[in-house]
């Protein structure tokens, strides 16, 4: 039997939790002997040792990436699924980076022109969840409920702005704000207005998602962007009425008014649901379809995958320049956030009680 080459999968500790990633793992693992890997950028380990990934014969950084003075120690190959909504724009360190022998892997347009651009070995690919394993999700009623579940990007006086009241039977919301937001406060006119219930239950309690999946029939996408966005890919192909901000990834998969409606959060107008059933059916069926392709997609992936990189930059000077360039501007960020941290904590000492 043929050894299988090793991968060093890297992954965000979020995704763990919520196996948000698990599909490409399992596309992967057909081909290649993985070992996940975590990290954690409030914890440890916030990074994998060059040493320690030099171990295997690939590495795939999901989302998360080494600095660059470590990834030029790196000899095993390199993939990288970088993702829009914590993607890096800066355009010394793209620089910089297509002066390694790296891969990106896409799963949406934005990064891929952004890596075609600087000459990087890209390919994009559109991930369709199993209608057919999420039929327990689908709705279970024709009322117009709605899910709307605050991360903090997309605020409850947007949300209110783009919704009739007199067109919705109820509205779920589900409080659970990601790192650096705040709870928000919801008026108790809004919450007679609106027909509103609040579900706060972590979703890793058992069936808690898919029961308030079936209880609702509209999604509202709680993020401006999203690196692939797996809650409303879901909700789109378990056949519910997504609606969503006009940015990656959802743009790529919603095409407003035929299955599923997209919206301006920063100039936000009224929608209408009305037609919400039909839209809600062509939404499952585009994943029908979608489905099929991205399961065709799988050996072109796969081979994506391994297929050597090489550096685009290949002049000695050019790519000593480049590197020096990214380093001295990396150097300066991180001396001003060490100011910007320094300050904080003096700050806090200031308004901290005396003792005693």
């Amino acid at each position: 039997m043929e050894r299988k080459p090793t991968l060093a999968y890297i992954d965000h500790i979020a995704h763990k939790e919520n196996g948000s990633n698990l599909f490409l793992k399992e596309v992967l693992s057909k081909y290649f002997s993985v070992t996940s890997l975590w990290v954690n950028p409030w914890g440890m380990p916030r990074v994998i040792a060059p040493e320690e990934i030099n171990k295997y014969d690939y590495v795939l950084f999901f989302q998360r990436i080494n600095q660059f003075t470590e990834l030029k120690q790196v000899k095993a190959k390199i993939i990288w699924v970088a993702v829009y909504d914590s993607l890096n724009t800066d355009y010394f360190f793209w620089k910089a980076l297509s002066t390694l022998p790296i891969k990106i892997l896409s799963f949406n347009k934005k990064v891929n022109e952004k890596a075609a651009k600087f000459g990087i070995k890209n390919e994009y690919f559109k991930f369709y969840p199993d209608p057919e394993s999420l039929n327990e999700c689908a709705p279970r009623n024709e009322k117009t409920n709605v899910l709307f579940w605050y991360r903090g990007t997309v605020k409850w006086k947007e949300v209110r702005s783009v919704l009739d009241p007199d067109e919705i039977d109820s509205l779920t919301y589900r409080s659970a704000p990601d790192r650096h937001f705040e709870p928000e406060t919801i008026s108790n006119e809004d919450i007679q207005k609106y027909k509103i219930r609040f579900d706060n239950r972590a979703f890793s309690a058992k069936n808690v998602l898919k029961e308030m999946f079936t209880e609702n029939t509209v999604f509202i996408e709680p993020r401006r962007m999203e690196g692939i966005g797996l809650a409303y890919l879901e909700a789109l192909a378990s056949g519910h009425c997504v609606i969503a901000n006009n940015d990656a990834t959802m743009n790529e998969y919603i095409t407003s008014g035929t299955n599923g409606i997209i919206v301006d959060f920063d100039k936000p107008q009224k929608i209408s649901l009305k037609n919400w059933k039909a839209l809600a059916t062509n939404a499952r069926e585009s994943f029908v379809k979608g489905r099929k392709e991205w399961l065709a997609s799988e050996e072109k992936l796969v081979e994506f995958a391994k297929q050597e990189a090489s550096s685009r930059i290949t002049s000695s000077l050019s790519v000593a320049v480049w590197r020096t360039l990214y380093a001295i501007k990396y150097f300066i960020y991180t001396k001003k956030q060490d100011s910007v941290r320094r300050a904080k904590i003096k700050e806090k000492k200031k308004l901290a009680p005396p003792v005693g």
